[in-house]
């Protein structure tokens, strides 16, 4: 195994049978090539994010708004979680970004909704959940395909709002 350090982190290379092995970090993203895949995660980040506590007093007043250090921690995890929502864990998009709009209106019942997103996440990174781009044939593009995803929830957002998104 040979080890270089990098001012982004340290990559390790591993040889087997004929071809490398290479596995990185890189601004907090975990890369690992193989000769037929990339896989990128970010599951020692997604672990590492602590939920908030909640008073059961509190927890007991889902409809109460949210004092002003409530506020800060929720803004604080919905922060946390938007970062491996666009870079690994396309899963968790829609919830990011609903909790995101919710923020200038947050109530408890939003503060245990991002805890419980929170939580899905570590359990997907837990189940090996990542993004893997395998390599493909550029001899046969005709197996290539492109995947779409859509919001069926039109206008069902705070204010009557929806999502959009590119590709």
């Amino acid at each position: 195994s040979r080890r270089r350090h990098t001012r982004y982190g340290t990559v390790t290379g591993v040889q087997t049978c004929a071809l490398p092995i290479y596995s990185f970090t890189v601004l907090g993203r975990e890369v690992k090539q193989t000769p037929d895949m990339i896989e990128v995660s970010q599951e020692k980040y997604v672990r590492g994010i602590k939920p908030v506590y909640i008073p059961a007093v509190r927890r007991r007043q889902p409809d109460a708004p949210l004092l002003a250090q409530e506020q800060t921690a929720y803004n604080s995890l919905v922060a946390q979680l938007a970062w491996p929502a666009r870079s690994t864990l396309p899963g968790l998009c829609f919830d990011v970004s609903d909790l995101q709009q919710r923020s200038r209106s947050a109530k408890i019942s939003d503060l245990v909704r991002c805890n419980t997103v929170l939580r899905y996440a570590q359990t997907m990174v837990q189940r090996g959940v990542c993004l893997r781009f395998k390599k493909f044939d550029v001899e046969n593009l005709e197996k290539l395909a492109v995947g779409i995803v859509h919001d069926a929830s039109f206008g069902n957002q705070p204010g009557e709002g929806s999502q959009q998104g590119y590709l």
